[in-house]
């Protein structure tokens, strides 16, 4: 459910059972008045007394609700649901970006090697050697292998999206 629905839902039920019962008061307090202003008698301003007494004791179990349905109206806890969201999302798209930065500073020397080797010129003095293209693979898999040795003692290989156990020493 959308986290507005919930909200509205909570306060739904919370006053949902309150509303007619003021209603009721409110209905009962227009009836007293009413008599009040025709007929002034002890009864009806000893019912008066009830219905206020009554009323009282209202506030008294709704009162405390007050904050929390108030805090609820102003939607700090919506509020900081979006932000987690959000913040989660920003660690995601770090991690990718880290992970291409990855990729990207490990395949860079690859590339410029091989379009070095990949010119059509005659001038390259491997290209004499019975195994000059042998010597170029391997060249390129050492820079390989120590761009990621580089990389993985400086820690960009830790996933920082889950969640670490302790160690003990």
């Amino acid at each position: 459910m959308d986290l507005d629905q919930v909200h509205h839902y909570l306060i739904d039920e919370l006053l949902d059972d309150l509303f007619p019962l003021l209603e009721q008061f409110a209905n009962r307090l227009d009836d007293l008045e009413e008599k009040a202003l025709r007929r002034p008698t002890p009864k009806v301003i000893n019912q008066a007394y009830q219905v206020r007494g009554n009323l009282r004791l209202i506030r008294r179990q709704i009162w405390p609700l007050r904050t929390q349905i108030q805090s609820l109206l102003r939607q700090k806890h919506c509020d900081a649901v979006t932000d987690a969201y959000t913040a989660r999302a920003g660690n995601r798209m770090n991690q990718v970006m880290e992970t291409l930065a990855i990729v990207s500073s490990i395949f860079a020397p690859l590339t410029l090697i091989a379009g070095i080797y990949g010119r059509n010129v005659q001038w390259i003095p491997e290209l004499q050697l019975p195994y000059g293209y042998l010597y170029s693979l391997a060249l390129m898999a050492i820079v390989a292998i120590l761009q990621a040795s580089i990389l993985w003692r400086r820690g960009w290989f830790e996933n920082w999206s889950t969640v670490r156990s302790k160690r003990s020493p």
